[in-house]
């Protein structure tokens, strides 16, 4: 999933490559919604999401992702 929206190739999710990644649902998202949908994950408050961010939101869900 990283590997898929992350254009700078740092193994990590900036802001900036989050929302490319959601240009489909943008007309029906807002950005304080998206906001708030990034900070989800970026739990670590480094304005990045990375494997264990995503690893970490996934187990709070109940599920287990590689």
């Amino acid at each position: 999933m990283i590997k898929q929206i992350d254009t700078a190739k740092n193994g990590k999710i900036n802001y900036s490559e989050f929302l490319a990644a959601t240009i489909n649902v943008q007309s029906f998202m807002t950005e304080e919604r998206l906001w708030m949908i990034f900070k989800r994950f970026d739990v670590d408050n480094t304005d990045y999401i990375s494997k264990q961010n995503i690893g970490d939101a996934m187990k709070k869900l109940g599920k287990q992702i590689s």
